[in-house]
This record gives C-alpha cells, sequence and structure tokens, in this order.
C-alpha cells in the first residue's frame, strides 16, 4: 500500500496578497503549484504498466476516466524504459457492446491498463489484475476497500497506490494516515423517504407479479401502497381495473419499469439519446439523464468518449425523444461547467437549539441549480484557456433534505469584533459577482461561514458512508425565511426527494463539527483562505471566493460552545458566543 502525495512547488504558490492583488483564481493557483493529481496517477499507472503489471487507475468521473486513458498513454511514451502500452477507459456511459468487448480484453490480458470509474469495483469479472491506482480519495472507506480489493486475486502479489487529490479528505487522510487501516467502514445512509424512487420501486414490484393487500408490510405500509397504485393507476401505467383486495394490481407500462430507476441516484427517468450527426461515427453512447445532460452535454461542450473528442452541436429536449447531437473534434481540451444555487420554500422537520442563539435545523425544502457558464481547459494540465463562456439550460430544481444552522442576528457584528485578523478585501474576481458582498466586513464574515459549510462537507465522510460530491451546501449572511435571523448555511442532499446524507450529517453534528474545526486549524498551508486540503472544493459554485479560515474558526468556535452548552443543558444566552 503506497499514499503518493504530489509535489508542491512553493515558488509557484502565491500568497494570499499577490492572489488577492491579481484576482486570480484561489484554486487554479493551487492547480499551477502543485503537481497534477491527474498526471502524477498517470505517471504510476503507466511505470507499471510499461514494466508488464496489469493495473487499473480508479476515477472519480466519466470524464476522468477518458482523460486518464490520454494521459497514461502519453506518460509510458515518455517513459524512460517506455513504449507504447495497450489501454481503454470504462465507465457506465459506454455502450453495453464496447464495455463487454474491454472485460473480455482485461480478462484476457490484452490491455495492460485500464482507467475507470466506480462501475469496475465489484460485481464484473476483471481476471488477476495486478494493481490498482486510486486517483484521489473515493470518498468512503468502503469504495477504497472495494478497489484496492481488485488486485492480487487468488495467492499473487498485489501493489495499490493512492495518489492524494487536491480535497479535504485526501489532506485529512495525509495526514492521519491511520484513518484508513484502523476501524470499521463508515456508517451506512440509508432513506426509506424519498417518494420518487419508492414509487418506482412499486412499479418495478408490480412487474414481477400482481401487487396485493398482502404485501404492504414489505411495501411501505397499506397507506402508502395504496396511495401509490392509485396514483399509478390514474398515469396509467397500473392495471385500473386492478384492486389490492381483490386478484392483485399488475403493471401496463413500458416493458421494463426497473429502467425507470437510476441505481446512481443521478437525475430521475428522462433520459437523453446522445447521436453522432457525420454518419461515419458510431459513438456507442448510453443514454444520459436530464440532469448530467444539462451540466456536462450543453451547447458548445467538448467531451471525450471511448478514447475520441466530440462536441455538443445541439441539445433538444423539446420532442418526446431528448437528444443530444454532438460532432467529432480534434483538440486537446474539454469543458467544465460552473452554476450558481439558491434554497427556498423550508420546511423544518426537526429543530435543536443549542443556547446563544444558535439553532440547527433539518426538513425539506427546494434547491434550484442553474448552469450557467463554463470553462474550457486543457486535458494535458487542466489550464483553464477560455471562458467563462455563457450558456442556455432550463434550471434543475430539487425538492430535497436539507439541515441548516441559522446564527443569530448580529452574529457578524460579534464575530468580527473578535477577529484578532484585519478584513479581507474583495478580490478582482468576487467585485463582478452580485452573489458576493462587496464591503469588507460582509465580505470577511461571507468568506468565514463559506468556509465553516465547505470544512463540514469535506470532513462527513470521515464518519458516514458519504462521498462529498452527494451532498451540496451554500452559505449567506443573509436569508428570508423565517427560521433564520441571521447569518446561515445550509447543506443539501444532491438527490431529489432526498436519500440520507443531511439527515445522517444532522444526526452526527456535534462531533463533524468538532472534526471540521480541528481540520482547519491543522491545515498546513498557512494560508487565510486556505487550499483544497481544507476549505477549497472543486464542487464550489463561487470559484472558493470568498474563503477565511481565521474567520471561519471563530464561526465554528462559536457553535462548539453551543454544542457543549446544550450537551450539559445549559441553554443560556451568552453574548459573544453567539455558500456547493
Amino acid at each position: 500500500m503506497v499514499l503518493w502525495e504530489p509535489p508542491l512547488d512553493e515558488d509557484e504558490l502565491s500568497d494570499d496578497t499577490a492572489a488577492e492583488r491579481d484576482g486570480a483564481d484561489p484554486l487554479s493557483d493551487f492547480e499551477r503549484a502543485r503537481a497534477s493529481t491527474g498526471a502524477e496517477a498517470a505517471a504510476v499507472t503507466a511505470h507499471l504498466a510499461v514494466d508488464d503489471t496489469q493495473t487499473l487507475q480508479f476515477c472519480t468521473a466519466r470524464q476522468g476516466t477518458e482523460i486518464a486513458n490520454r494521459q497514461v498513454r502519453q506518460a509510458a511514451a515518455d517513459h524512460a524504459d517506455g513504449g507504447y502500452v495497450e489501454t481503454a477507459a470504462y465507465h457506465a456511459g459506454l455502450g453495453k457492446k464496447t464495455r463487454r468487448a474491454v472485460e473480455a480484453k482485461l480478462r484476457a490480458g490484452d490491455l495492460d491498463a485500464v482507467a475507470t470509474t466506480n462501475a469496475l469495483e465489484l460485481g464484473i469479472d476483471v481476471g488477476a489484475v495486478d494493481a490498482t491506482v486510486t486517483m484521489g480519495y473515493p470518498g468512503t472507506k468502503q469504495s477504497f476497500w472495494q478497489q484496492v480489493g481488485r488486485a492480487g486475486r487468488g495467492r499473487s502479489d498485489a501493489l495499490s497506490v493512492l495518489v492524494a487529490s487536491e480535497d479535504a479528505m485526501d489532506g485529512y487522510i495525509l495526514d492521519h494516515p491511520e484513518y484508513l487501516f484502523e476501524g470499521a467502514v463508515e456508517d451506512a445512509v440509508v432513506s426509506l423517504d424519498n417518494e420518487p424512487i419508492y414509487g418506482d420501486h412499486v412499479l418495478a414490484a408490480a412487474n414481477e407479479r400482481p401487487l396485493t393487500a398482502e404485501d404492504a408490510p414489505f411495501l411501505g405500509g397499506e397507506r402508502r401502497l395504496r396511495e401509490t397504485v392509485h396514483m399509478w393507476q390514474e398515469a396509467g401505467v397500473l392495471d385500473g381495473t386492478g384492486r389490492l383486495d381483490g386478484r392483485g394490481v399488475v403493471y401496463t407500462g413500458d416493458r421494463r419499469p426497473e429502467s425507470r430507476i437510476d441505481l446512481f441516484a443521478g437525475g430521475g427517468s428522462r433520459q437523453f439519446s446522445v447521436v453522432c450527426v457525420d454518419d461515419d461515427v458510431d459513438i456507442d453512447h448510453d443514454p444520459v439523464t436530464a440532469e448530467r445532460a444539462y451540466r456536462e452535454y450543453h451547447e458548445g461542450a467538448l467531451f471525450l468518449h471511448s478514447g475520441r473528442q466530440f462536441e455538443v452541436v445541439d441539445l433538444d429536449d423539446a420532442g418526446r425523444h431528448p437528444t443530444v447531437r454532438v460532432e467529432p473534434r480534434r483538440s486537446d481540451r474539454y469543458t467544465q461547467t460552473l452554476s450558481t444555487k439558491s434554497v427556498s420554500d423550508l420546511r423544518p422537520t426537526e429543530h435543536r437549539s443549542l443556547g446563544g442563539g444558535v439553532d440547527l435545523y433539518f426538513g425539506r425544502g427546494e434547491v434550484t441549480i442553474d448552469y450557467t457558464d463554463y470553462l474550457v481547459r486543457t486535458v494535458s494540465t487542466g489550464e483553464v484557456v477560455t471562458g467563462p463562456l455563457p450558456i442556455e439550460t432550463p434550471p434543475q430544481v430539487l425538492e430535497t433534505e436539507l439541515l441548516w444552522v441559522a446564527l443569530p442576528d448580529g452574529h457578524v457584528h460579534s464575530v468580527l469584533n473578535r477577529l484578532d485578523e484585519p478584513l479581507l478585501g474583495p478580490t478582482e474576481r468576487s467585485q463582478g459577482d452580485r452573489r458576493v458582498p462587496d464591503e469588507p466586513s460582509l465580505y470577511t464574515y461571507a468568506g468565514g461561514i463559506h468556509a465553516a459549510e465547505h470544512g463540514l462537507i469535506g470532513v462527513s465522510p470521515l464518519e458516514l458512508l458519504i462521498d462529498d460530491a452527494d451532498v451540496g451546501g451554500l452559505s449567506t449572511v443573509a436569508h428570508p425565511d423565517e427560521t433564520i435571523p441571521g447569518p446561515v448555511w445550509f447543506v443539501h442532499d444532491g438527490v431529489d426527494g432526498g436519500i440520507g446524507f443531511t439527515r445522517a450529517i444532522y444526526d452526527h453534528f456535534d462531533s463533524l463539527v468538532r472534526r471540521t474545526r480541528s481540520h482547519l486549524a491543522e491545515c498546513q498551508c498557512g494560508r487565510r483562505r486556505g487550499c483544497p486540503l481544507c476549505v477549497m472544493s472543486e464542487h464550489c459554485g463561487n470559484d472558493n471566493d470568498p474563503l477565511d479560515r481565521a474567520t471561519a474558526d471563530v464561526i465554528l468556535g462559536d457553535i462548539c460552545a453551543a454544542v457543549e452548552r446544550a450537551e450539559d443543558g445549559d441553554a443560556d444566552d451568552t453574548e459573544g458566543t453567539s455558500d456547493r
């Protein structure tokens, strides 16, 4: 087992003052100074492949596998003992024919390396692989050990390398490697309250055999089952003449209701076909969900698929058969989509008053995500070459579960009075962002609560079976909801209907907020605006601006003190302790 930390060139890293003066993207600053996780992982994979060690390189995203596939080939060509290696990309977006061909070549030993998503973690026979390279911690120990276990089947030796990414979890693991090797895997997170998922499972059950009232104890209870069956009968997908109290209700819709269920909870049942306008090119691309289509297949998007590059020339969502039309391209570029977010229609179901005017809520609400712009980056380095460029796609609305930490009126003033650091000045980037306060005091506080939000999401996988990409966040110094008298930060499930992630964070909030404060304080970056290993996030819609670790420490200190008072049964309001 090897933990691999990409080197950081301190001379290339701007200090906070220089970054602020130059209007630099702080995350890009670190990407420039720190060796690329992708390049480092590709170099390790190529080294193993060149030396006849068949390797799986695990990546976190479909495009990541396509980029890694190119990077491994280039790294092998640049290797001291280099030459050509046989590689392939593998992910769920590939057509079944392509996936089966990769699996067969892998088992036969005809591939030196495969860059894959978690699609190859389990359930598919890949033969006797010698090594695994994990490009960034996959989010949970369960997933990590599934990937490690792909190598060295039987009695053969095996090597597994974790190449750390620019992420808070990776930073924590590098500082505390015992976390990986000691103790049990995380607590599983399961929610039985997601109505869209429940409704689709009822259809799948009715397709197996007629549903009757006797099935109610196994399908959510009698009232819930009867209401759902009635809904589907009115929609025409369950037999309208069937009765739960009679011979049962059978499925009468499309051939396979199971296809409505997204195992990765990523965007519902509406599917977009991906077709190439060039009749001579067969793209063999599985359909994509609406959410993924709007995020990654907007007009102008560049993406790699099965080793070839394509550009989206049209996204047609008006007809009965939504379609993404693409053309082949030749370039060293891909695109990354940016977004904005808002939270509304809050309906709290649970509430904890922690004292000092600090309140913790859990409930449901509406999260609206607008994909507004995109960046064009190089495949080889990830450097931004163009953008942001505008896109026009409809907003995505999630009716989901979320928690929020409501702070008291006057908390901004209280925190800044106790801050031992000067106020931060808005960056050049933030001055053009209407979502970010431009007054230094509000900008500084916004940076603190934003850092606290990022930090809590970042450390949640340490205790729970949650990938930080499964949840999102939003922080603001003011919100119109009646439950929020002052500043607030939200954490929400990234799945329509909710799936239990934020519920688990709510239940473990006390230990997680303490761990968040400790992790931010321990980060060795020494930068007030932080780094990817503590508070910066690649998922941030605000380009990680503003962020302020010093102000976050005061805010988190107040919340930790409130948690301790609540644990001691002391709810006295004591003055001074009181935007993913």
